[in-house]
């Protein structure tokens, strides 16, 4: 009885270690969970946390950069006038600077300048009183040329510059001009350290930077010959003859002045300038005389403008009378006939401005 009781304890000592045991099993799998869950979430956080810190610092790039933009933006008025070469990057402070002086002068002298075009308008509008005095024609005169001045400043603002074309039999000089309009304002410049070499490439004509012509290697009558067999701009032997034929083909740089539009000094020919001393009479340029003569066909050729040709060959073509063609200013053509009929031709400078309306062109032949 008693060994059987004993063997009884012991199953039931078995099952309950059994069960504590299973017990045990599920607590400590329990624990294995919530840890393998607390080592997932602390490793969530730490790539949650070095994710924001990355979004942090690009908040923060991007916040340096809106930054830098503000200010940027800020400054626009100030640089309003430049218009710089965005593919050179480099060279922009330069021209920065530049035009920020230019800026400070232009602003210096706005008020002035106005004042003189209201003041020149005006006198243009009424012109002159009949019983005027000596002293308010040449107010009026000096008005006049204040005005000239400023409508010619205005026109080199809005014309471009225009490339020289290949007329096809014969290759005239490359023209040695300034990539800027403006070049002249800065001749200040072009022996100033830090921005010599920004000038004598952007404004070559106005620094005295223009390359000189090379000298045929090959014998004067192959050059010849090639010339005349229109040779010269042939892809295959193009490169052999600017090395051989450098100035008998043409691809010298000549110094060729600016247009007219873009002349500081103004044209005497073109019926568009007040006539001052300094300015170009109607000539061919010197240095390309030859081709002129060459390039005669040019000149009416319906398949080209003849815009290089009237810049640089005026006589040649026939686009000037050296005779000194007399002819109202052409700004003020529509105004001369107003004028003439008004019979206001004696008065102040008019009969200067109109003299084909005032009928003064022998006047103009006998000074």
């Amino acid at each position: 009885m008693k060994l059987f009781a004993f063997i009884s304890f012991l199953s039931l000592a078995h099952a309950l270690s059994k069960n504590e045991i299973e017990n045990i099993r599920k607590e400590l799998n329990a624990e294995l969970t919530q840890l393998e869950d607390e080592n997932t979430k602390r490793a969530n956080n730490q790539v949650a946390s070095v994710v924001k810190s990355d979004q942090d610092a690009e908040i923060d790039a991007l916040l340096r950069q809106l930054t830098k933009k503000e200010k940027a933006d800020g400054s626009k008025d100030i640089l309003r006038q430049i218009n710089l070469d965005k593919k050179d990057s480099s060279k922009n402070d330069l021209w920065i600077t530049m035009e920020k002086a230019k800026i400070d002068r232009d602003e210096a002298n706005s008020k002035r300048s106005t004042l003189d075009k209201e003041k020149a308008k005006e006198l243009l509008e009424h012109h002159f009183d009949k019983t005027g005095k000596r002293s308010q024609d040449n107010q009026a005169a000096a008005s006049l040329d204040a005005l000239s001045k400023l409508l010619m400043n205005e026109e080199k603002k809005s014309e471009k510059r225009e490339v020289v074309s290949d007329f096809g039999r014969y290759i005239p000089p490359e023209k040695c001009n300034d990539q800027r309009s403006d070049c002249h304002t800065y001749k200040e410049y072009c022996e100033t350290p830090e921005y010599r070499l920004m000038m004598r490439e952007r404004c070559p004509f106005t620094c005295g930077a223009c390359m000189k012509c090379l000298p045929d290697k090959w014998p004067a009558k192959y050059c010849k010959r090639i010339v005349k067999l229109a040779m010269c701009n042939v892809d295959r032997f193009k490169d052999r003859i600017r090395e051989n034929c450098f100035d008998s083909c043409g691809f010298c740089r000549a110094n060729a002045p600016p247009a007219c539009s873009f002349d500081p000094e103004g044209c005497c020919w073109d019926g568009k300038r007040f006539a001052k001393d300094g300015c170009r009479n109607c000539a061919d340029n010197k240095q390309i005389k030859n081709i002129c003569e060459r390039l005669k066909m040019e000149c009416t050729n319906k398949y080209s403008p003849g815009k290089y040709m009237k810049e640089h060959c005026p006589v040649t073509c026939g686009f000037c009378n050296p005779k000194k063609e007399c002819h109202d200013t052409f700004r003020f053509r529509k105004e001369c006939k107003t004028w003439a009929a008004k019979g206001e031709c004696e008065v102040g400078a008019t009969k200067s401005i109109c003299p084909r309306s005032c009928n003064a062109c022998a006047d103009q032949k006998n000074q």
